[in-house]
């Protein structure tokens, strides 16, 4: 019985070691949240953390996440809960966690806002549940978020494409974005499709110009370079739009994918010197049915 004494206090110092060796990062504080998202290329307001674990730190298990809402939450906020399916996005609740690990693990998303929903700010927390073992109830960590509600992302953004280019040459996709949604607001990389015949999935395409890694100021406009699309000797000749946009939102964490307001295209034709050869034999054709 002394044995078991001795045991049960090593044990216990195990346990502790589990829950606090690891550290648990959020990937954003206040994410925004949008009642209407007509103008959104991809909308998926995402709540997730990191998990750093070091090689010597010991094994252990996340069993489950914990939704907490916050005073005055509003259920038709209505969250998806990675949880509920049994994970936290690649990682499978109940598998043991060894070695050296940084891995993102999802917790929820947030959907298209009911128009119920008042604007403002909502906050919720969620519990990490392991421990040592795949049945461990252990509250790993704690994790603090807010959800802002907007009506909408109001960030007007107009492409333009130069062109004609043949081979070698590149078509600049320009942009100008402005600030509609009365007050500060963020605009970051640029986005581009793979839309089957468009350019991006045609060709090679290089990102140029400003990504935006500040803040615009309500009603400011700003012009910038968004791509560079080159075709090569290969490239069919022929027309190709440009699926373009920005990513941006009122949190310096959102990640909303927006939509131009308009679409924009060039054309891909020989080149000039193709164009001369050609001439040329059209030319000399004409020369020998004279003859």
């Amino acid at each position: 019985m002394k044995v078991s004494k001795l045991i049960l206090p090593m044990l216990s110092l195990a346990l502790v070691a589990v829950a606090t060796a690891q550290t648990y990062t959020e990937n954003a504080s206040i994410l925004s949240a949008l009642k209407d998202t007509s103008n959104m290329r991809i909308y998926s307001p995402e709540f997730a953390f990191t998990l750093d674990k070091q090689a010597a730190d010991p094994d252990f298990f996340i069993n489950n996440a914990v939704f907490n809402p916050g005073s005055g939450w509003d259920n038709n906020i209505n969250l998806f809960q990675y949880s509920a399916g049994g994970n936290l996005g690649s990682y499978i609740l109940g598998t043991q966690i060894t070695g050296a690990v940084s891995e993102y693990m999802r917790l929820s998303i947030a959907p298209t806002i009911d128009a119920s929903v008042a604007n403002g700010v909502y906050s919720f927390s969620y519990d990490i549940i392991g421990g040592a073992t795949n049945l461990a109830t252990d509250v790993l960590a704690t994790l603090d978020y807010e959800v802002e509600i907007f009506d909408s992302f109001a960030l007007s953004i107009s492409l333009s494409t130069t062109g004609p280019v043949s081979a070698g040459q590149g078509a600049v996709t320009t942009a100008v974005l402005t600030n509609n949604t009365g007050r500060d607001a963020f605009a970051f990389t640029p986005w581009l499709g793979l839309e089957a015949g468009g350019a991006t999935a045609s060709m090679p395409s290089v990102f140029a110009g400003d990504f935006f890694t500040g803040s615009m100021t309500a009603g400011q406009i700003a012009n910038t370079s968004h791509s560079t699309h080159t075709p090569d000797n290969s490239t069919p000749l022929g027309t190709y739009q440009v699926f373009a946009g920005y990513t941006g939102g009122y949190h310096s964490g959102d990640f909303l994918f927006v939509n131009p307001v308009n679409t924009t295209s060039f054309e891909v034709v020989p080149e000039p010197a193709t164009m001369t050869i050609l001439g040329l034999g059209a030319l000399i054709g004409m020369r020998k049915k004279r003859k």
